[in-house]
């Protein structure tokens, strides 16, 4: 079984490992995904960040002491208090052992505590196993947004 925990600094080589990850399997999705220069560093970055910051909260998913996945949440502070999953995954051996599930229910947790209004959450449209995870959350498509590449 895993357990869920907060980050801590010395996760942070982990961690960008596994959203480097996140990212190729993305790209796998749809090649066209976005990309950045420097992608480690802003990786490295964007963790210290959430690390640092009372806004953020990131968690890690173990198991048998190895970080298996993570999630990156936000609560921004002003009314109705918008919350926003801004990351989740959990490496391929471990999917569909309920690994994902616990660190969403930590998140809305928090989410809960700190009497966030809305939760959002933003998936990419050939992410169908994404897409079906979060329905089963009960989150409902309610806007778009449209992309053309120049």
């Amino acid at each position: 079984m895993s357990s869920v925990r907060a980050a801590l600094p010395s996760d942070r080589i982990r961690l960008q490992e596994l959203w480097l990850e996140l990212i190729d399997y993305h790209r796998a999705l749809d090649p066209r995904y976005p990309t950045v220069l420097h992608l480690r560093e802003v990786v490295m970055s964007k963790i210290d960040e959430a690390t640092g910051s009372f806004r953020f909260r990131l968690l890690v998913a173990e198991r048998a002491g190895r970080i298996v996945g993570f999630a990156l949440a936000e609560i921004q502070r002003e009314r109705p208090r918008p919350a926003w999953i801004h990351e989740l995954y959990v490496e391929s051996a471990e999917r569909r052992r309920g690994v994902a599930g616990r660190l969403v229910e930590e998140v809305l947790d928090w989410f809960g505590s700190e009497q966030s209004e809305r939760v959002y959450v933003r998936v990419e449209s050939a992410n169908r196993d994404g897409l079906a995870f979060w329905d089963a959350y009960d989150f409902e498509e309610r806007a778009r947004v449209l992309e053309r590449i120049c």
